[in-house]
């Protein structure tokens, strides 16, 4: 089925409390989302985070503790479920395409512009830097807390993590030196204007 004609819901109920649905026709983003929005406070006891596709089946379920081990895969070619499996080099959905794994080696950061807040992952950075470069820009972790800020014109005013700067100074000169062409920005969610 097209990705673009199948909606989802999200919902999430915080100690039996409905919180927060959301709807898309984005499956990956939803569940990046997902993840995102339950942090360590998510209780598996006393809490649920679930998406359902418009027919109501439920495509995906935030990990219980009895799912560690477990990898969720999303297939970007169907693009209408995910599935967690015992964590292999290569999964592959019943469509015969190879999976992606979303739930490794993933950090999200809101990025901070004068007027729009942004939701992305790592890899989109360096693109929100290049794509606002003449703004003032403060990045964060998903949970409030300061990354990196940038002045206007492109250039790193602080960056807290140690690692991240490695990341960012070897990502991010070569496109501010014409070396690499710089890529669109595409954050997971984002343009919420804020006062």
């Amino acid at each position: 089925m097209n990705q673009q004609n199948q909606l989802f819901v999200a919902v999430f109920a915080d100690g039996g409390i409905i919180t927060t649905v959301s709807l898309g026709s984005n499956l990956k983003s939803l569940v990046l989302n997902m993840m995102t929005q339950c942090d360590e406070r998510f209780d598996s006891q006393t809490d649920d985070a679930r998406i359902f596709d418009a027919a109501g089946n439920e495509v995906y379920v935030f990990p219980t503790p009895g799912d560690l081990g477990l990898g969720v895969y999303f297939c970007p070619e169907c693009a209408e479920k995910t599935e967690r499996v015992e964590v292999q080099e290569h999964v592959f959905c019943a469509c015969g395409n190879e999976m992606e794994r979303l739930d490794v080696g993933v950090q999200f950061y809101i990025g901070y512009t004068q007027s729009d807040s942004f939701l992305m992952d790592k890899s989109q950075l360096v693109n929100f830097i290049m794509e606002y470069s003449d703004e003032e820009l403060k990045i964060t972790d998903t949970l409030d807390r300061m990354v990196a800020t940038k002045l206007p014109g492109g250039f790193l005013n602080r960056v807290y993590d140690g690692e991240l700067h490695k990341y960012l100074m070897s990502a991010l000169v070569p496109v501010q030196q014409g070396e690499v062409g710089a890529k669109p920005f595409e954050p997971i969610q984002g343009g919420r204007r804020h006062a």
